[in-house]
């Protein structure tokens, strides 16, 4: 009797250790096999020959701006001064860049800041907050005036050639819950209507202006009979808004950026999760073989390259670290920033090519480091790999 319950245990035991051993094993395919991971460390994918070039920046050319955090920053390229909120977010900060001055702005910032949307000269600023009095708010940094804005408003784009024009989306609930695309000066005053999402169309998600402030891609969702949902894009012609063509990309995030001339959106594709590139005369689409995250970052060089900030870790429990990837469109070549020795991005989440230099964020902390088009170039072109 007592070998019968020994057996019997041991086959329990090992019962038991097949099943942990099995459950161990599942969850290293699922986090470690089956999960995708970005491709740079490998040939491009989508059928290029070319080897991925390396560009090392000595540590000693990349700068710290601030020796303190600065969130939500912008960049003056015309007048050289930096605006960002500083460290206990409890205020806006000027930098001037020709005598390293730190000024305080005229301004008191709602708590629980969501995001800021700036104007081009950094001037002013729209301030989206949890705070109930202040959810959205606009700001003139140069007299300090401010006013709040309906809360009905969201997806603010600040118009590139215009300063005191804004474009958004208006949620009108007295009508309907209809949704309208319109433009007004920052403050909220002088609206004017653009267009009207149509009803067949579903519900607004998303819109991204082109830099002539002429044509827009906008998304919808719709809830299909079975629980599902649809995503439409439209491409619309602001001079003639009658004339909406519906676009068959798979894009549903926010990461969207239009080419300096206008010719050439370029987006994650919602399934493949590649960089997709869609011409906007032929509508053709081309993709690029490079694995994007929604959290990837795309800043515009010129026309024909781009810089990407794409995340190396999809893991949620550890902090984003993003490696900066140029990339020539026409070329179809990518190439890797290294800086040396090797310094990590962490959570970033400012990237911008200003006057052949790259500004980014690393953990809050704002950083530069020169990368002229004609080091690009030679990058792209020769393969070669500079040092400095």
């Amino acid at each position: 009797m007592q070998d019968n319950k020994i057996l019997l245990f041991i086959k329990k035991f090992w019962l038991l250790l097949i099943i942990l051993l099995l459950v161990i094993f599942g969850l290293i395919y699922f986090f470690y096999i089956k999960s995708p991971k970005n491709s740079f460390n490998n040939q491009p994918t989508n059928g290029s020959s070319a080897t991925n070039p390396e560009i090392n920046i000595q540590d000693n050319n990349i700068s710290k701006i601030l020796n303190g955090k600065s969130f939500y920053p912008c960049i003056n390229k015309n007048e050289k001064y930096l605006v960002y909120i500083n460290e206990s977010k409890n205020g806006a900060r000027k930098l001037n860049f020709s005598d390293s001055k730190v000024s305080n702005l005229s301004i008191q910032p709602p708590s629980n800041i969501q995001s800021i949307v700036y104007s081009p000269d950094c001037k002013q600023m729209i301030v989206f907050s949890t705070n109930k009095t202040q959810k959205i708010t606009y700001y003139n940094l140069e007299n300090g005036n401010s006013n709040r804005l309906n809360d009905n408003i969201t997806n603010i784009y600040w118009s590139k050639k215009d300063n005191n024009k804004i474009y958004y989306v208006f949620h009108d609930e007295s009508n309907q819950n209809k949704w309208q695309i319109n433009h007004s000066k920052p403050d909220g005053s002088n609206w004017k209507n653009l267009y009207n999402i149509k009803d067949e169309n579903g519900f607004f998600s998303n819109l991204s202006l082109s830099n002539n402030e002429d044509k827009l891609i906008l998304t919808t969702i719709k809830e299909s009979g079975d629980y599902t949902i649809e995503v439409f894009n439209f491409l619309i012609d602001l001079n003639n808004v009658i004339n909406q063509q519906k676009i068959d990309i798979n894009y549903s995030s926010d990461n969207l950026l239009w080419t300096k001339d206008d010719k050439k959106i370029i987006y994650p594709d919602g399934i493949s999760k590649l960089a997709s590139i869609f011409d906007i005369d032929n509508k053709s689409i081309k993709e690029t073989g490079l694995y994007v995250e929604v959290d990837s970052i795309i800043e515009s060089i010129n026309n024909t390259q781009l810089i990407l900030a794409i995340p190396e870790n999809i893991n949620p429990s550890y902090p984003e670290i993003f490696n900066l990837y140029p990339y020539d469109m026409e070329k179809d070549v990518i190439a890797k920033i290294n800086a040396v020795p090797d310094v990590k991005i962490i959570n970033l989440d400012y990237l911008k090519f200003i006057d052949n230099t790259v500004y980014y964020t690393n953990n809050d902390y704002l950083y530069s480091f020169p990368l002229g088009n004609e080091t690009i170039n030679n990058i792209i072109t020769n393969n070669i790999d500079p040092q400095g």
